[in-house]
């Protein structure tokens, strides 16, 4: 083991979530001593998995960690890259032809002889998507064909000067990737019946996007068979003004001319066809030409620290929320339209940051506990967290003095709550002084906390306090009662205990020398320099008549673990003195016969020994024995009694005080008058028993027999 602490030592993993968490890599092992930061950067294996398709799920290196004990390894979380493909992104094994399925419109002209119209042919393509596991290369999902479905254009069956058509509009309807190819016929007949009438030709502009549905209509009117005085230009730019494109002009863009009909039966139909021309862009559907910033952005929530040098001061805490939207595009103009079909509002992929639990630096306290993760929004938001240095243990002596030369220990922080201090703070040991308490518990560590010493008193003398309030004389003025009063009175300035002219005596009364207390001082500094500290117990003698009120006691003893504290203290003259003041003994837990009480090896809690000691019971014991005595002289000696009748007056009184005293109160002055009579009771069946050497049921039965003989007789 170093001199400088143990070093703990530990590998990064980098982990798959995507396969059941497996182990992609492990880092080399590095080492550093416990609770020191963890100083490892891992940025150039994360970006070498991300080059490969990984997606960094968490880095616990995030959260600083130091080195404990029982911690190995960190780890970094990973999952799949996915990817989409489709006819436009071909790859991963698929092709477009794989990807692809075209359906196609077809429309013959019949009966127009050498001036039928060429056969009309229009395709609708449909692309299958799939999203692709780039590790793998497996399919995670197949999306199926996109668009769900698509339509035809319309077309409208040109016109031919003395003829007519059956239909004047054909195609346009919507089909999907499973139906089949579309195929329609249009016949031409001679018109034999010419109008001379004004003849009508309508323009109509439709949304090929959406489902040829009719955007503009212009309604044109003329002579039969005359040609129509028509131009397009201006509304096919308005609407590409709007976002449309054009995919058709079924009027004029081929440069013909087209003419009026000469049916009132047939009213001909120009398609002009457009396109909404915007694309969507996303992060699913990007775009070269498009940048990203239009439709992905990221905001950030980052947790600082301050107040400690740099070489303790833990690394900023980051999170990062993801925002998405989808953008219209249009690639001809590249323009990009802000009220389109497509476009969508800022999206993230979260709501709320998670919270941050703050490091723990000890020696040093924050106001918070942890960071409360804030709500996500657009711009990034930062939080500062400050350190502070913890307050200090400040020993103080009876009058809050501070004690001159005592360590100032700095108050420790919990090592759960950086807001708060340890919980059990040890306490430092002050030369001369003693604690009561050998931890405490500061309420903050941002105040000093004040703990009261006692000076240490090393003495062999037994002393009994002056409580003239707990500890009466009795009631008549015999000599015993002034005797008791002389022995309980100090009888000079040296038996006053605490006074600081006080001689030191030991347990026979004699004075110690002060070259014996110099040898006792020395003998001290050896223990302690053999790092024994100082142990306290204190004898602590109370009255339980007034409700535990301390009579006296031992005050604080002191010594090593395992030496006797019955060489120190013995409790023969202060419970001589109780006694001859009127109390009885009722516990003891220091004296016990052939034991020997020792100082423990516990420097939490002081040992503390009890006395209880009342002046009632001993006046009970005393009623109780005058009453049997008396009550023993008027019935007569034992024998006597047991071959009376009185024995069996005795039992039936007793039985019949037993099944009255659950029928009164306990607080009932009566039932302690019934109790006591029970207890004399039983005490003279006892007692009787005893003086007569003869059992009472016998008694009673030799009792019973002489009586049946005087009655014979």
């Amino acid at each position: 083991m170093s001199i400088f602490g143990k070093k703990v030592e530990a590998v990064v993993n980098y982990v798959d979530l995507d396969q059941d968490n497996s182990i992609i890599r492990s880092s080399d092992t590095f080492s550093g001593k416990k609770n020191t930061p963890v100083n490892f950067d891992p940025s150039e294996d994360i970006q070498s998995l991300e080059a490969k398709g990984y997606v960094l799920v968490d880095n616990s290196l995030d959260q600083n960690p130091a080195f404990e004990d029982g911690v190995d390894h960190y780890d970094i979380t990973f999952k799949h890259k996915h990817v989409t493909v489709d006819a436009d992104k071909p790859g991963y094994g698929y092709t477009k032809s794989k990807l692809t399925k075209e359906i196609k419109q077809t429309i013959q002209y019949r009966g127009a002889a050498s001036r039928t119209p060429e056969t009309s042919v229009n395709r609708v393509v449909f692309s299958h998507v799939y999203e692709i596991d780039v590790i793998t290369g497996e399919i995670v999902k197949d999306k199926g064909w996109t668009p769900a479905t698509r339509t035809f254009m319309e077309v409208g069956t040109p016109t031919l000067p003395g003829f007519v058509p059956n239909k004047a509009v054909v195609g346009g309807e919507t089909v999907k990737p499973t139906d089949e190819d579309k195929e329609y016929v249009v016949d031409f007949k001679i018109n034999n019946q010419p109008s001379e009438l004004t003849q009508t030709a309508i323009i109509r502009y439709v949304d090929h996007t959406n489902n040829n549905k009719v955007i503009h209509v212009d309604t044109l009117t003329g002579q039969p068979n005359m040609p129509i005085d028509y131009d397009p230009q201006k509304e096919i730019d308005k609407l590409k003004g709007q976002g449309f494109s054009l995919v058709n002009n079924g009027f004029n863009g081929n440069g013909d001319i087209q003419f009026f009909g000469n049916s009132d039966s047939y009213e001909p139909v120009f398609i002009i066809t457009m396109d909404y021309s915007a694309q969507p862009v996303n992060e699913e559907y990007p775009n070269d030409k498009v940048d990203p910033s239009y439709y992905s952005k990221d905001s950030t929530f980052t947790v600082n620290f301050a107040g400690v040098d740099e070489d303790h001061l833990p690394k900023p805490v980051k999170q990062t929320a993801h925002w998405t939207r989808t953008v219209a595009f249009i690639p001809k103009t590249g323009e990009i339209i802000t009220d389109s079909y497509f476009d969508s509002e800022w999206q993230p992929n979260i709501n709320k940051f998670d919270n941050v639990k703050v490091p723990v630096i000890e020696g040093f306290h924050t106001d918070i506990k942890e960071v409360e993760g804030l709500p996500v929004q657009e711009d990034d938001q930062n939080v500062t967290v400050n350190y502070h240095e913890n307050a200090r243990i400040i020993p103080v002596d009876e009058d809050g003095n501070e004690i001159p030369g005592a360590e100032h220990p700095r108050i420790s922080t919990d090592p759960d709550d950086s807001s708060k201090a340890k919980s059990e703070e040890e306490i430092p040991n002050v030369e001369g002084y003693y604690c009561e308490y050998k931890t405490a518990d500061p309420e903050s560590p941002a105040e000093d906390l004040k703990v009261i010493y006692h000076t240490v008193k090393r003495t062999d003398v037994n002393e009994f306090e002056d409580r003239s309030d707990d500890i009466s004389a009795p009631a008549n003025d015999s000599p015993a009662s002034e005797e008791v009063a002389q022995e309980s009175e100090p009888t000079s300035d040296t038996d006053i205990a605490g006074d600081p002219q006080s001689t030191a005596v030991d347990e026979q009364g004699s004075e110690i020398s002060e070259d014996q207390v110099n040898e006792a001082e020395a003998t001290a500094a050896q223990n302690a320099a053999a790092n024994l500290h100082d142990q306290v117990a204190i004898v602590n003698f109370i009255d339980i008549d007034h409700n535990g009120t301390s009579l006296t006691s031992s005050g604080p003893l002191v010594g090593k673990p395992g030496e006797s504290i019955n060489d120190l203290y013995s409790t023969e003259i202060p419970l001589k003195v109780i006694k001859k003041a009127g109390y009885k003994v009722v516990f003891n837990n220091f004296d016990n016969d052939g034991f020997v009480q020792r100082f423990d090896n516990n420097d939490l809690m002081t040992q503390v020994f009890t006395i209880g000691v009342s002046k009632k019971a001993q006046q009970a014991e005393d009623s109780g024995t005058q009453l049997a005595t008396r009550m023993l002289s008027a019935l007569g000696s034992g024998s006597e009694l047991a071959t009376s009748g009185k024995m069996k007056q005795l039992e039936e009184t007793r039985d019949k005080l037993e099944k009255l005293q659950p029928t009164l109160r306990s607080n009932n002055p009566d039932s302690q008058v019934v109790s006591r009579l029970l207890d004399i009771i039983t005490g003279l069946l006892n007692l009787v028993f005893i003086v007569g050497n003869i059992n009472p049921s016998d008694a009673y039965s030799q009792d019973t027999s002489k009586k049946e003989e005087n009655k014979d007789k």
